[in-house]
């Protein structure tokens, strides 16, 4: 069997040669589309005995894709929306293939032209403002990291950031003299620049004052070890001061809160307070004003406030709130795992 009728010699190069060197995706991007092929070459491996070392292209067939995308959802029960990602992922891979091999250009059609499973969009899950603040209350910023963590949240909720954008949020990004200001770098590597209020602009200082900046490359959030706050560390932030808010107001305990429902929150409160979708699109830096427009769908009354009464209203209430704040090996699936 000749080499180019295997597969792993085209995951090398998919990712190598052509993610990284020819399209230049953002590492996040990479890691879901090495997720998705180490879950294909696990479930082939289990249910067919093969190895993912020798395992030739033709064996892959549309069917087999059906199955796989079926196991995610079935058994590991996987969203639609994932089961769709890890389909767009393999489409992708295998278009590769086809491009770089056409002697397997037809089986690789038959995959490609595998269909989305339609699903519909859920509900966005957001907090009243009595929420958020009573969240932001639990923060005590004369405990340890309590300046960090009343600086990060309020940075999410301020900005509408995401959580890897606040995790890879760096000193010389931010503007800490007024007006405040920071840029973001987004999805799809594009920068955009948000406003800072004066409370989060004054948080960052206060925040930052009390440690030593080793240059302004340095990441501006960091856990106890000095390295930059990971995706996984600032939802465990998150979640830590709504769970003791929900001691005091029950109703959030019903509410599965991340980083995203502070995102979320952004935009509704943004929304309801007069500002037009295509101001919080470029807020959010949301890339169509499609993905913008299912906030409108569940705004039931909106509001006629300014963009400031946003941090007016939360200031008021929130008074108790203290600011003083990417070589190969041989084995694949070990070399997809060392991305």
């Amino acid at each position: 069997m000749r080499e180019t009728d295997q597969i792993a010699p085209f995951v090398t190069r998919f990712f190598r040669d052509y993610l990284i060197a020819e399209r230049n995706l953002s590492q996040n991007t990479v890691l879901s589309y090495r997720d998705a092929l180490k879950l294909l070459l696990l479930f082939i491996k289990s249910r067919a005995n093969k190895s993912s070392t020798n395992l030739p292209i033709q064996d892959i067939t549309p069917d087999l894709i059906r199955q796989f995308l079926n196991f995610l959802e079935q058994e590991r029960g996987n969203s639609i929306r994932s089961r769709n990602q890890r389909l767009a992922a393999l489409r992708s891979f295998f278009e590769f293939v086809a491009r770089t091999e056409p002697r397997h250009a037809e089986i690789c059609r038959q995959i490609a032209c595998l269909p989305v499973k339609r699903t519909t969009q859920g509900p966005v899950d957001y907090l009243e403002m009595d929420e958020i603040t009573e969240i932001f209350n639990q923060i005590d910023p004369d405990q340890p990291q309590g300046l960090r963590d009343y600086a990060l949240l309020l940075f999410l909720y301020n900005a509408g950031a995401r959580v890897d954008e606040a995790s890879k949020l760096r000193v010389s990004w931010v503007t800490l003299t007024k007006p405040y200001r920071v840029s973001i770098l987004g999805k799809g590597r594009r920068w955009r620049v948000c406003p800072l209020w004066t409370a989060t602009g004054q948080a960052l200082c206060a925040f930052l004052a009390e440690r030593s900046i080793d240059g302004d490359e340095e990441h501006v959030f960091l856990n106890r070890f000095g390295a930059p706050l990971s995706r996984h560390g600032i939802f465990n932030i998150v979640r830590k001061y709504a769970k003791r808010a929900s001691t005091k107001m029950p109703r959030l305990a019903q509410k599965k809160i991340s980083p995203h429902t502070i995102r979320h929150t952004t935009a509704m409160h943004m929304l309801q307070a007069g500002v037009d979708l295509n101001s919080i699109r470029n807020w959010l830096g949301h890339t169509s004003i499609e993905t913008t427009y299912h906030y409108a769908h569940i705004n039931l009354e909106m509001k006629t406030k300014a963009m400031e009464k946003c941090e007016s209203s939360f200031l008021h209430t929130a008074a108790g709130s203290a600011l003083p704040s990417w070589k190969a090996n041989k084995d694949i699936l070990s070399w997809l795992q060392s991305l």
